[in-house]
């Protein structure tokens, strides 16, 4: 488990949960038993696990809930898709600076590209169009912030949005929970 200010990161041994692998980093957010479990943790040492049933069968609980949680969020993956593409990958890095400033005008000049060939190249790089990609990068960029213990209104007017009703809706479309309650279960 690594944690910092934003989150915590945590690495599932695939040869335990073989059945449940997701082939990619995936975000989610977690339940307050989970939250409360992930840092209990913390009171084992590494290596702790092999000679305990009992840090065993805590672990392997864990595990199994972590698991559950991302199969349910799996209509909402919480992923940023890259790419390869030089024209892509400049306009992609200029949006993440400033996503609340982003627009499809603004990335076409960085990118350098029509907007008929941008279209093309960005959704054969990412799988998304160019409206998701910024949607998801906006909400990912708000969940930080949100995290950071940000006011609400705030942060959907950083991410620009100007309507807070149509902020909280996207966001609790991807997320499964509403700006208010996931800025508190970060507390």
């Amino acid at each position: 488990m690594i944690r910092d200010l934003d989150g915590v990161s945590v690495f599932f041994d695939p040869a335990y949960f073989p059945h449940a692998s997701p082939d990619h980093i995936q975000t989610f957010p977690i339940t307050t038993m989970l939250q409360e479990m992930l840092l209990y943790t913390l009171r084992w040492q590494s290596g702790s696990a092999e000679q305990d049933p009992i840090v065993q069968s805590f672990f392997h609980t864990l595990g199994l809930l972590c698991m559950e949680q991302m199969q349910a969020k799996t209509a909402r993956l919480f992923t940023l898709p890259r790419a390869t593409h030089p024209s892509i990958m400049r306009a992609m890095q200029a949006a993440l600076v400033s996503p609340g400033q982003a627009n499809l005008p603004l990335m076409l000049h960085h990118a350098g590209m029509s907007e008929r060939s941008f279209r093309r190249h960005f959704n054969e790089e990412t799988g998304m169009t160019w409206q998701d990609w910024i949607t998801q990068a906006r909400l990912f960029h708000a969940a930080t912030l949100l995290a950071e213990g940000q006011r609400v209104t705030d942060v959907a007017a950083c991410v620009g949005y100007t309507s807070l009703s149509a902020f909280a809706k996207a966001f609790t479309g991807l997320m499964g929970m509403s700006p208010t309650r996931f800025r508190g279960l970060q507390a």
